[in-house]
């Protein structure tokens, strides 16, 4: 019996001890399972913190390298294209000035004696006179020819058309001294212009022209004169039209084209007269008055009654912040109606004013949409330009100390990185260069720009050029 018992001592006490063995185990392999998942999260916080900073400074270093590539770009136009043929083209001045008589204050500019080269025409203030350059059509003038507008007449205001239909360009210009207006008609012999002059005044008299324009207004073929006035009170003298009969001499005169829609009070002193396409609704041009109290007054649909009257029915104000130095009609986005361009020179500001059209209710309307850039400091002209030969207007900007920056337009925005060239004039005058314009002048098919120096009474040129090797 003793076997038995023992036997079952034995089996007791068997079962006992793996039991004890499979407990530790247990507990020692969640120990070590548990080391290795904190590993496994620390590992993972460590590349997810690596991978974040790698990605930011990618990021922040791709976002460098592309603005340097922007404003480098912009530097590249204005020195040399050699890498991937960025630059084409530059511009370069003269060294060749072409002085006129004292005080220059307006230029234009047309084909005066015919023969397919631009020629420029420049009011003289201080000179009482006028000055006539012809080109040469390869970038450079002849020496002026000067014409007298009478003692004490202080001409300050012009404007040119083809006012006797001849086809030769004629000169209307404002003297405020004698409180005049007289017109110089072309002349295809070697004067340029006939002497004396045909005064206006004697048949209407007008005093204290403010602005005047040249356009055929009634779509009749003769180009008519438009009038504006700095005597903002009178009822009937605030803005006149004279509809040219047939020979630039006799005119019938309206003057309720526009005053019947503008109370007398709420009228300002019109410093610019032009005509343009605002609107995409209508078939005639719009009539843009520039004010000297910061506003500029747009009149739209024009409603003929007969060839010889008509009347706007609806205009728009728009008001500035400053006083307005410039204002230039262009497209600078690729719709087919104009835009405005003006400049600020105490705020260093390019504004540009786009029309564009807007669907309401099935109804297509009009609208402003303003965007405005900085310039460079003391901007004092402003010319519209196809820079970069594409289908929008750019547009350059004339610095009082001769500097010319030049902004591209992309698709109705402008490059803030916009191109800047010096003329290299030293002088120290305080007076700043001024009126600058863009025209073809040696027949390459580019823009070139002129402007006038004041502290030396002279033209200067400047040529759009390709870059340099």
């Amino acid at each position: 019996m003793v076997p038995n018992v023992v036997q079952s001592d034995t089996i007791e006490v068997i079962p006992e001890s793996p039991i004890i063995i499979d407990q530790l185990n247990e507990s020692s392999m969640e120990d070590s399972r548990t080391l290795q998942e904190i590993r496994r999260h620390r590992e993972l916080l460590i590349c997810s913190s690596i991978i974040c900073i790698v990605a930011l400074i990618v990021s922040v270093t791709y976002f460098c390298i592309t603005q340097n590539k922007g404003k480098q770009q912009a530097i590249i136009i204005t020195a040399t294209r050699s890498l991937k043929k960025v630059c084409s083209k530059t511009f370069k001045h003269q060294k060749e000035i072409y002085p006129t008589e004292h005080n220059p204050i307006a230029l234009v500019m047309r084909d005066f004696n015919q023969d397919s080269y631009v020629d420029l025409a420049i009011i003289n203030a201080d000179s009482n006179s006028f000055s006539i350059l012809l080109g040469n059509g390869n970038g450079t003038f002849q020496k002026q020819r000067s014409y007298s507008t009478g003692n004490e007449s202080n001409p300050q205001k012009f404007a040119v058309g083809d006012l006797n239909d001849d086809g030769l360009w004629d000169l209307v210009i404002v003297l405020a001294g004698t409180n005049e207006i007289v017109i110089y008609f072309g002349d295809i012999n070697n004067v340029l212009s006939v002497v004396p002059p045909y005064n206006l005044t004697h048949t209407y008299p007008y005093k204290n022209v403010s602005a005047i324009g040249v356009y055929d207004w009634n779509y009749d073929g003769f180009d008519d004169i438009l009038i504006g006035y700095s005597d903002k009170t009178s009822p009937s003298k605030w803005f006149s039209l004279l509809l040219n009969i047939d020979d630039g001499r006799n005119f019938v005169e309206f003057n309720t084209v526009v005053t019947g829609l503008i109370l007398p009070s709420q009228r300002g002193v019109i410093v610019e007269i032009m005509l343009s396409f605002f609107s995409s609704t209508q078939e005639t041009e719009d009539l843009l008055l520039l004010e000297q109290e910061n506003r500029i007054r747009i009149f739209h649909k024009l409603v003929f009654c007969n060839i010889w009257k008509a009347n706007y029915t609806r205009f728009d104000t728009e008001s500035f912040v400053s006083n307005v130095t410039e204002l230039i009609i262009g497209r600078f986005d690729p719709d087919a109606l104009d835009d405005e361009a003006t400049i600020y020179t105490d705020l260093n500001v390019l504004r540009i004013h786009y029309y564009a059209k807007r669907m309401s209710l099935d109804t297509e309307t009009d609208v402003f949409l303003k965007t405005s850039y900085f310039t460079r400091h003391d901007p004092t002209s402003v010319a519209r330009l196809n820079f970069n030969d594409d289908q929008m207007d750019d547009i350059a900007i004339l610095h009082c100390d001769g500097a010319i920056t030049v902004f591209l337009t992309d698709y109705g925005f402008f490059d803030r990185n916009y191109l800047s060239f010096e003329i290299n004039n030293n002088s120290n005058s305080k007076t700043c260069a001024k009126l600058l314009k863009s025209v073809d002048l040696n027949q390459d098919g580019e823009d070139d720009l002129i402007f006038i120096d004041t502290q030396s009474n002279a033209v200067r040129v400047v040529l759009n050029s390709v870059c340099d090797d």
